[in-house]
């Protein structure tokens, strides 16, 4: 007799482990909600395998994660000041993008811990899939979800932090710089929000 589990019987997929993780992003795709006041980017990671001794081994699964640059018509790039006002989707998006950067080699911490970068053209150039087979170290956290209004619940396995994979996989600045980079995509659907 074979036996089932329950998340297959659902027809959903068992949460990604939680663990520290190098992978190579594969691609960046768009996703506007249906009112196309939300805009998310799908990032996909593939070759993906253990960085530590404690992180689980994954096989071929990818790592899928989803960054919301524009939330209820609110555009990352336009944010000026990172206060309470602005949705926790946005500034978790300028955690992950400002992380994600930095580890590429594209930028630097100041001696404050702020990070200073162009924004726009680094999520044009990112969905333009300029960085497209970049190493990358994440690390997944799991959280336990409920939903008020619906009543389901779930785990969410969203990565947390980016960090560089290393000067043997990940090209410094000057080779960053030097590698061609696509043109980048209007503007537009980034910038003027609210």
């Amino acid at each position: 007799m074979t036996r089932i589990p329950a998340h297959v019987a659902a027809g959903r997929r068992a949460p990604f482990p939680a663990g520290v993780f190098l992978g190579e992003l594969a691609k960046v795709q768009d996703s506007w909600s249906d009112d196309k006041t939300g805009l998310a980017l799908l990032l996909t990671f593939t070759n993906v395998t253990p960085f530590d001794a404690e992180s689980p081994q994954v096989g071929a699964r990818p790592k899928t994660q989803r960054i919301q640059v524009i939330f209820d018509n609110q555009s990352l790039v336009d944010v000026t000041d990172f206060n309470d006002d602005v949705p926790l989707a946005l500034q978790n998006a300028a955690t992950l993008v400002t992380q994600m950067a930095e580890a590429l080699g594209l930028v630097k911490p100041n001696a404050d811990g702020s990070v200073d970068f162009e924004l726009e053209p680094f999520l044009n150039d990112l969905m333009a899939g300029a960085f497209n087979g970049s190493a990358l170290v994440f690390e997944v956290r799991h959280r336990q979800w409920k939903s008020k209004k619906t009543g389901n619940s779930g785990t969410d396995d969203s990565i947390c932090a980016f960090k560089a994979a290393g000067e043997a996989t990940n090209p410094g600045t000057a080779e960053a710089a030097a590698a061609p980079v696509p043109p980048t995509t209007p503007t537009a659907a980034l910038r003027g929000r609210k």
